[in-house]
């Protein structure tokens, strides 16, 4: 009897035994299976991009849900100042830059080594982004330069001239084009319609109207909405934010008869990238019609790519004549001048 149990003990044991020890296995391959690859993916980017109300957020949840990874949003300003972060700052770890325009691009492309993307001919790019895409430099949004009011509050702008009128003065908030891509935008609106000198006459007979000059888009929407200025340069598309999130219907685009510049924004791959693959399949998810979709209606700027769902507020925006785009090469050649220029006549000199 006595062997009889120790027989039935010794075959428990040994079940439980294996029983432990298939278990233990299963656990530390479900383990292997499960454990994410622990890569982190450091995106340089501007403070309305990574906010709470802006786009980033979202894309970093998306996308980390297939990645095993992390993103890192790094806020590096402005694009004029985030180039100038970049170029001081030779060991700073950035995968991706995101926030470039037309004319920083350019400054990039001759200050800084680039990865190709190789990804700009197979994307089905919207009919007014066409040839603007390169293998280095990839769009992900744009829209249109134009002043942002509220209505009822001064008379609608319909005119760059009217901004001479005396109904404008200390109304105007804008941007310092050394330091912020739509404040470089202005600067470029205003030598497109008036020519190298005749842009700083107009600007010396608009100083009157012009309440601040802010180092960033940020701040100077900022002190828009917080009513110091009665309008401001931003986006046809901003109005967006305020008729979705505030319901307030009062904040309106100004149809300028002049025409209107183009802001595209770009985003690109360090050459001195840590995680220069994780980086590309970034990109190129921000390419993806649902992440455009994200972009649009976090970013209120327009999407890329063609068949993007558009939300149906967008129809009531006004329709803005464009200005050409030839003359953007022209005005790189003059743009350290220019910049000097600027700084004098708002200096007063």
């Amino acid at each position: 009897m006595r062997i009889k149990s120790i027989i039935i003990l010794t075959l428990l044991a040994a079940v439980i035994f294996a029983f432990g020890l298939w278990k233990f296995k299963k656990d530390s391959q479900g383990m292997r299976e499960s454990a994410p690859i622990e890569r982190n993916l450091t995106v340089f980017t501007y403070p309305s991009f990574m906010s709470d109300y802006g786009p980033g957020p979202k894309l970093k949840e998306e996308f980390e849900k297939n990645c095993h990874c992390r993103v890192r949003y790094l806020n590096a300003g402005d694009s004029v100042i985030m180039l100038q972060k970049l170029k001081i700052k030779s060991k700073l770890a950035a995968d991706v830059v995101i926030g470039l325009d037309q004319f920083t691009q350019n400054m990039a492309a001759s200050e800084l080594e680039w990865l190709p993307l190789e990804m700009a001919s197979d994307v089905k790019w919207r009919e007014e982004l066409r040839g603007i895409a390169k293998d280095v430099f990839i769009p992900y949004d744009w829209a249109p330069i134009t002043f942002i009011y509220r209505k009822g509050e001064l008379p609608e702008l319909q005119s760059l001239e009217d901004l001479k009128n005396a109904k404008y003065i200390s109304q105007l908030s804008l941007q310092d084009p050394r330091s912020s891509t739509p404040g470089l935008q202005f600067l470029y609106w205003l030598y497109a319609v008036y020519g190298s000198e005749g842009m700083f006459t107009y600007l010396k007979e608009i100083q009157p109207s012009i309440q601040s000059i802010s180092p960033s888009w940020s701040a100077s929407y900022g002190l828009f909405k917080q009513k110091q200025a009665g309008l401001t340069l931003s986006y046809l598309t901003s109005p967006l934010y305020h008729w979705r999130e505030e319901g307030d219907r009062s904040y309106q685009a100004a149809a300028i008869k002049e025409g209107h510049p183009v802001q595209v924004e770009f985003m690109a791959v360090p050459k001195r990238c840590k995680e220069c693959d994780l980086a590309k399949e970034f990109v190129r998810y921000l390419l993806e019609p649902p992440s455009q979709k994200i972009i649009a209606d976090h970013n209120f700027m327009l999407p890329v790519i063609e068949n993007v769902e558009s939300d149906p507020l967008w129809k009531d925006l006004p329709e803005l004549e464009i200005l050409p785009a030839n003359r953007w090469e022209e005005f790189l050649t003059m743009q350290d001048q220019l910049l000097q220029n600027w700084v004098q006549v708002s200096r007063g000199q």
